[in-house]
């Protein structure tokens, strides 16, 4: 049982160092990844254990880990940071969940994780073998090489956060969350839920100003093009007149000299 417990810590550990060295930028990834591994498994991961509360160990964990690597990768951005945090914990929850999908198909019974009570070692390949791929269809797409958006990233963070809070909320019976804790998760939830909303419904309004002001622009533009058109066609009119003048005050010369 020990021996299972250590090389399941090795691995999850080992899964983290590998998303965080390939999805950020290093000129030295080899190093990153061992500095990586060491400092989760030996100093994050069991400073956010005790925390205790399985509700507390997420976000003292992410911010932990965000300071790991804001020393770490200094060549990375703040933001690129935070992200590939948001992602390393939203793939987390998500294979977790299916893993918990599966343990119900197979009629198995539930209890929270610890180093007493494991589950068979095919859910363990399975959740592993999913955040794995995950992680590598993550860095392929979104990796060290790629630009982002500053604005998708930070709709991507807030739409990743309020998966990450409904996901731990539906574990509030199941865990017997404190009514306090309970309360400052539904409060971020809707905060959070509001904050995009509204940047939502500005972007919308920003949005329609401008396609209003392209239109009105497409509309100014063919409004001049149409103009100089029949500027074009009075003035052609006009050398037209006169060419035809001048052509009749040749032929009256050229009949009163014979």
């Amino acid at each position: 049982m020990e021996m299972m417990n250590l090389a399941i810590y090795i691995i999850q550990n080992g899964l983290y160092a590998y998303f965080f060295a390939f999805f950020l930028r290093t000129d030295r990834r080899s190093f990153h990844f061992i500095a990586t591994f060491l400092l989760t498994a030996c100093l994050i991961t069991p400073l956010s254990l005790l925390a205790q509360s399985p509700f507390l160990v997420i976000p003292v964990s992410m911010s932990l880990l965000y300071v790991m690597l804001r020393l770490l990768f200094k060549k990375e951005s703040r933001l690129h940071c935070l992200l590939s945090i948001f992602l390393y914990e939203g793939v987390v929850i998500f294979c977790e969940i299916l893993t918990l999908i599966l343990l119900m198909i197979n009629d198995e019974e539930l209890h929270p994780v610890s180093f007493d009570q494991l589950y068979g070692l095919q859910y363990y390949t399975f959740e592993f073998g999913s955040i794995l791929l995950l992680y590598t269809l993550l860095i392929l797409r979104f990796g060290p090489k790629r630009s982002f958006d500053q604005q998708n990233i930070l709709w991507g963070i807030g739409l990743m956060t309020l998966q990450i809070l409904s996901t731990v909320m539906n574990f509030f019976n199941f865990y017997e969350a404190p009514w306090w804790l309970i309360i400052v998760y539904y409060l971020s939830f809707f905060i959070i839920a509001a904050l995009l909303l509204k940047v939502l419904y500005t972007q919308n309004q920003k949005k329609k100003l401008e396609m209003t002001l392209a239109f009105l622009q497409k509309q100014l533009s063919q409004q001049c093009k149409q103009y100089i058109l029949l500027k074009n066609q009075e003035q052609l009119r006009k050398l037209r007149h006169d060419y035809i003048n001048f052509s009749k005050q040749q032929e009256q010369s050229r009949s009163e000299s014979s």
